[in-house]
């Protein structure tokens, strides 16, 4: 905290730093691999940290703009005059990327894997993976990339600015955390942590960092009276089911179970998990004060 120290405030950079440290925890629990994006005497990835995070940016952004052109798809192609658009060739710039690095990746698990000869097997989500098509597995894990580390920091962005602006909310989410007595390390540890769980799904209501699902209907179904042919796309909203019908939403009703959706329960623990931990890491250390940021007195 001194070396961050000028004229008397903590300053930081909560856009550049906070992808940098859900990355890390990505990398970490996904790849087995902590590759220190907050710290470049780490194991080198083969990419600098900043071309990561470009390519998930210009990925992301292009895929918003090729969202409005979806009644015109063939607009979005990677070929002549298409990709004379800057947003078409930033997208497709992006996800190439993204396939290098994940392809990366992979071809050096296997190596590893066909040195070892089956003796060593790692506990982490890429091994359980690697049994998938070279192709399903890179889309893989491009997505855990994208939901893992921008869209997390986005989250975390969101509910410590919300707790700036609420200290009493903060103060309780801090009482919480040091009724803990320890940093969280275990799913045990989270559990108690319920409060700060509320804090973090309604910073996820306010300003949910998607605001929609893209799904392909795969059988003919009927939904509320209405026929959805097979292969139809169904863009799921977001937004209106989470605001007060006061505000222009509506009630939210559960229209279809997603119990059995294993896809969807891991995004969810590689979204959340990180947000208890560096919530309550920054709100455990810092107290913030108008006007300043104060290292905390909780001892460890």
């Amino acid at each position: 905290l001194k070396s961050l120290n000028q004229n008397g405030r903590i300053v930081w950079r909560p856009t550049e730093w906070l992808p940098l440290c859900t990355l890390d925890v990505l990398c970490v629990t996904t790849l087995g691999n902590d590759y220190n994006f907050l710290n470049p005497d780490g194991v080198p990835l083969g990419h600098r940290s900043g071309e990561v995070q470009q390519a998930i940016a210009d990925g992301l952004e292009g895929s918003g703009y090729a969202v409005q052109l979806s009644s015109f798809p063939w607009m979005t192609r990677d070929r002549f005059p298409w990709n004379l658009n800057p947003m078409i060739k930033k997208m497709h710039t992006g996800v190439k990327q993204l396939n290098r690095i994940c392809d990366e990746i992979i071809s050096n698990r296997r190596a590893e894997q066909q040195r070892a000869e089956g003796r060593v097997e790692r506990r982490d989500l890429l091994d359980k993976l690697m049994h998938l098509e070279p192709e399903d597995l890179r889309g893989n894990l491009i997505t855990f990339l994208i939901a893992g580390s921008d869209t997390t920091a986005m989250a975390i962005s969101w509910c410590l600015y919300y707790l700036s602006l609420n200290p009493h909310i903060q103060a309780k989410v801090r009482a919480e955390v040091d009724a803990l007595g320890h940093d969280p390390k275990t799913i045990a540890d989270l559990n108690q942590l319920s409060y700060v769980e509320c804090c973090i799904l309604e910073a996820l209501r306010l300003q949910p960092p998607a605001v929609f699902l893209l799904n392909e209907c795969i059988r003919d179904t009927v939904l509320d009276g209405k026929r959805i042919p097979t292969g139809t796309v169904v863009a799921t909203l977001f937004r209106k089911a989470m605001v007060a019908e006061s505000q222009g939403g509506k009630t939210f009703k559960y229209v279809i179970s997603f119990r059995r959706n294993v896809g969807l329960l891991v995004m969810a623990l590689l979204l959340t998990s990180p947000l208890y931990v560096t919530i309550s890491h920054l709100v455990g250390d810092l107290v913030s004060v108008p006007g300043r940021i104060w290292p905390s007195r909780r001892r460890r």
